[in-house]
């Protein structure tokens, strides 16, 4: 089973937010980063590289979330 573990929440802006969050399984253990816009959209990025990117010149993240429940279940099965 995946454990799931919320690093550091760095706040943008009061209704934006950028968490760390670590992945650790029965084999490894990884840090991914969640970019929360309003608590409506949600984008995954797996490198630190990708969420420079995304805020330096606007590269969109391919794997985006309307949901917390589509979120979860994606970082669960990561």
């Amino acid at each position: 089973m995946n454990k799931i573990t919320v690093i550091g929440t760095e706040y943008i802006t009061p209704s934006r937010t950028l968490e760390t969050i670590a992945l650790e399984n029965s084999r490894r253990r990884r840090c991914v980063f969640v970019y929360n816009y309003e608590g409506t959209h949600f984008r995954f990025f797996d490198t630190l590289i990708s969420v420079l990117e995304f805020f330096q010149s606007g590269k969109d993240s391919s794997v985006s979330f309307n949901t917390e429940d589509e979120l979860d279940s994606y970082l669960k099965n990561y």
